[in-house]
C-alpha cells in the first residue's frame, strides 16, 4: 500500500471506536483501543489488493481481533480465582476428627483445592453444582478433588510419625 500507516489510522479511528463501543469495551477502552490499533497495523501490512478492498479486509481483521481478545480475557477470568473472591469459611471445629479448617487455611493447598474443600465439605456441594458456579467442567472439579485427597493422605502420614 502506499499510504502512510498514521493516514489509515487516522481514517479508520472511526471504525475502531465503532466496534469498542458496538462490544461493550469501554471499560477498558485505552488497552482494547491499542488492541483495535494494532490489528489495523497488521491489516495494514498484510494487505493484497487482488483480494479485495481494504476497508472490508480492514473491518474483518479489527473486530476479529477485538473478539479474540474479549474472548482471552474472558477465559483468564474463568480460570483465575483471587483470594479476595472466596467466600470465608464457618467456623466449625470438631473434637476428635480432622479439622477441615484448619486445612483450608494450609498452604499446601491451592485457591482452588480449598475453594472445593470449602463448597464440598462445609456447603455439601455436589460436583456439578460447584462446576456451573465456578464456570468449568465436571472433571476439573474431580481433579481439585483428587489434589486435596492425596495431599491430605501424605498430612496424615505424616503426622502419624510425629
Amino acid at each position: 500500500m502506499d499510504t502512510a500507516f498514521e493516514d489509515i489510522a487516522q481514517q479508520f479511528e472511526p471504525l475502531i471506536r465503532k466496534y469498542l463501543l458496538e462490544l461493550h469495551l469501554l471499560a477498558d477502552y485505552q488497552e482494547m483501543h491499542q488492541v483495535g490499533l494494532i490489528a489495523l497495523w497488521e491489516a495494514w501490512r498484510k494487505y493484497q489488493p487482488e483480494k479485495g478492498p481494504f476497508p472490508a479486509f480492514a473491518q474483518a481483521v479489527v473486530r476479529g481481533r477485538l473478539l479474540t481478545e474479549i474472548k482471552k480475557q474472558k477465559q483468564f477470568s474463568d480460570h483465575h480465582t483471587f483470594q479476595e473472591n472466596l467466600p470465608e469459611p464457618p467456623i466449625a471445629p470438631k473434637d476428635g476428627v480432622l479439622n477441615i479448617e484448619a486445612l483450608l487455611k494450609l498452604s499446601v493447598l491451592s485457591e482452588r483445592e480449598r475453594l472445593w474443600l470449602h463448597e464440598a465439605i462445609f456447603l455439601e456441594k455436589k460436583t456439578k453444582i460447584i462446576a456451573d458456579e465456578q464456570a468449568v467442567s465436571v472433571n476439573t472439579i474431580r481433579s481439585w478433588k483428587k489434589a486435596v485427597l492425596k495431599k491430605l493422605r501424605k498430612l496424615i502420614k505424616a503426622e502419624e510419625f510425629l
